[in-house]
């Protein structure tokens, strides 16, 4: 794997893995994600409660953007560098974009 691949599909992780646990998404589908898992949360945004603890995953970055890492990798193991590259090129350019907001604004 060339490093501009390594650097493309972190910033994938990241976006990923930052979808599932911070944001609401398009069309409310992983606030909607989380609440399906039972995850329940207080004032400040902390998990208080839910149905399944093994779902937990779904509200700690450091825990999910291990199985997000597991689930890349094993698109690199089924289809290569271009396969992995053409499915984390939207993520990383959509965390490049963020990046650079937050940077500017």
């Amino acid at each position: 794997m060339q490093n501009s691949t390594l650097i493309i599909v972190i910033l994938a992780c990241w976006r990923i893995t930052s979808l599932f646990v911070h944001e609401a998404g398009p069309w409310d589908i992983f606030s909607r994600l989380r609440e399906w898992a039972g995850l329940e949360y207080d004032a400040a945004g902390q998990v208080i409660d839910s149905r399944h603890k093994l779902l937990e995953v779904l509200a700690c970055v450091w825990c999910l953007s291990l199985w997000i890492g597991a689930a890349l990798l094993a698109l690199y193991l089924i289809g290569g560098d271009n396969l992995l590259v053409a499915v984390s090129l939207p993520f990383a350019l959509s965390m490049g974009s963020i990046i650079m907001e937050r940077l500017m604004g």
